[in-house]
């Protein structure tokens, strides 16, 4: 799943009617891990809490697709954002290992 990292915090745009959002209405824990595609030994390992929260103007789904090379006009992310009912997952980092960095 694609991801910003900022201040402490790993930001996701999803989908609000995916299974992973609707777990997290029952469990708000949450775990990522990070693989280096280019180097196996080098990655990311955090665990925290999360919170959901409404992507009305389809903010954060404009900065994840341009942080990975790709472009969407405010318009349609805003379009997305409606009609996925997409949400912003806001990841508390509370213990992260770093391995190989």
């Amino acid at each position: 799943m694609n991801y910003i990292y900022e201040n402490g915090t790993f930001l996701f745009s999803t989908r609000g009617v995916s299974i992973k959002v609707r777990n997290l209405g029952k469990n708000p824990r949450i775990a990522v891990a990070i693989d280096d595609p280019q180097n196996p030994q080098r990655g990311v390992i955090a665990n925290g809490t999360a919170t959901v929260t409404p992507d009305l103007t389809g903010e954060l789904l404009t900065r994840v697709t341009t942080r990975y090379g790709r472009t969407i006009t405010p318009e349609d992310a805003n379009r997305r954002a409606q009609e996925e009912r997409r949400v912003v997952v806001r990841m508390t980092v509370k213990r992260m290992r770093l391995q190989g960095l």
